[in-house]
Parts: structure tokens; C-alpha cells; sequence
């Protein structure tokens, strides 16, 4: 019997890492120079490899919940990056050091972190285990 071959949770941070530096390479160097042609397929073709990360971060984040000892610390970390990636964030997409209409991913992590938290808890108190399809 062949044994199913997995990625490891490094393996697929590494792809995520990887193709989240494509997706921000495009926009940074590639975007303020789109004039067409062949530059503007070789965009096209970072985007498409871009949104390959965030899929991989919400699974990663989804393992990390359930495998945690310390989900306070886990949120806290969350948000600590967050608040330090900000200003960073903020002058590579508006050019200056507060944005407050936009906000780099880790917020949103995040929020997705205290919504799946949230689920759970209702689950546990209602008695629903949790079951994929």
C-alpha cells in the first residue's frame, strides 16, 4: 500500500512565504510599470501565484488554533505583529505612516482567529462536536 505523501507545516509556510513575496514584488515593482505587453502577462501571472498564500496562512491559522496550549498568547502575537507591521504596511501602500482605511493581514488573522474561538466555544456549550463533511 503506498503511503500518502503530506507537506509539513514548514513546507507549506515556505510556499506561502514564497508566493506572498511574488504577489508583493508585483505590486511594488511590477504595477507602477504596467504599459502592457509582456510585463503585463508577467503581472497577471504574479497575481494568480499571489493569492496562493493567504488560503495556506487561514489553514495554518485554523492547525495553530486547535494545536495551541495558549490561545490568549496566540491572539496577543497576533495583534503584537500586526501593530508592529502597520506602519511598514502603511508607507509601502499609501506612502505615509498612518492609514486607518486599510490595514495590513494580521488584523484580519486575527479576527478570524477570535470568530473560529468564538464557534467553538457556542459548539462546546451546545454540545456539537466538530466534524468535516
Amino acid at each position: 500500500m503506498n503511503k500518502l505523501k503530506t507537506l509539513s507545516g514548514a513546507q507549506l509556510k515556505y510556499i506561502a512565504f514564497t508566493t506572498m513575496l511574488i504577489d508583493h514584488v508585483n505590486k511594488a515593482l511590477i504595477y507602477p510599470n504596467l504599459n502592457g505587453g509582456i510585463l503585463l502577462v508577467i503581472s497577471d501571472i504574479f497575481d494568480i501565484l499571489g493569492r496562493i498564500a493567504f488560503p495556506i496562512f487561514i489553514f495554518l491559522l485554523i492547525e495553530g488554533y486547535f494545536r495551541t496550549t495558549n490561545r490568549w498568547k496566540y491572539l496577543g502575537m497576533l495583534l503584537l505583529f500586526g501593530i508592529i507591521s502597520e506602519i511598514p504596511y502603511d508607507m509601502f501602500t499609501t506612502a505615509s505612516y498612518f492609514e486607518p482605511n486599510g490595514n495590513n493581514i494580521m488584523f484580519t488573522l486575527a479576527l478570524v482567529l477570535v470568530i473560529i474561538w468564538i464557534i467553538d466555544t457556542l459548539k462546546e456549550k451546545m454540545g456539537v462536536r466538530w466534524r468535516i463533511l
